[in-house]
């Protein structure tokens, strides 16, 4: 099942940073299109001008400079959104052990949405209550 849940995932992080590698790599291709044939000329209709090798190669390595960036961001926000559920299915599991051992011990369990008394105590309580022979 763990495997299955990483190639899930993997096929999920690839469906978020592919796009954007091609979004570059198709700006990188309308430049040199601009260089080669002339793109604004056939579109509409402009002066056809001589290519200029040193605009076109400035203007990719821009192009690409910014695409590793944006990548590089995009790449580090996916890991720590990867982290942050981790870490959450991993407390989920811990809450779940603490209950399943409570109603093991015959001790009723309630779940409480928020409360600032118990937060302050990491989230978790407990009222023990015992009967006092008289």
């Amino acid at each position: 099942m763990k495997m299955e849940e990483q190639e899930k995932t993997k096929t999920t992080e690839k469906k978020i940073w592919l796009p954007v590698v091609i979004a570059f790599l198709f700006l990188c291709i309308i430049v040199w299109l601009d260089e080669l044939i002339g793109l604004p000329g056939i579109l509409i209709g402009g002066p056809k001008t001589s290519p200029n090798w040193r605009e076109a190669l400035e203007e990719t390595i821009v192009i690409v400079a910014v695409g590793l960036f944006a990548l590089f961001k995009l790449i580090r926000a996916i890991n720590k959104r990867r982290h942050a559920e981790e870490e959450l299915r991993q407390h989920q599991e811990h809450l779940e052990e603490m209950v399943r051992m409570a109603e093991r011990s015959g001790c009723r369990v309630e779940i409480v949405d928020h409360n600032d008394v118990l937060m302050s105590f990491g989230g978790v309580g407990a009222l023990l209550r015992y009967h006092m022979p008289a």
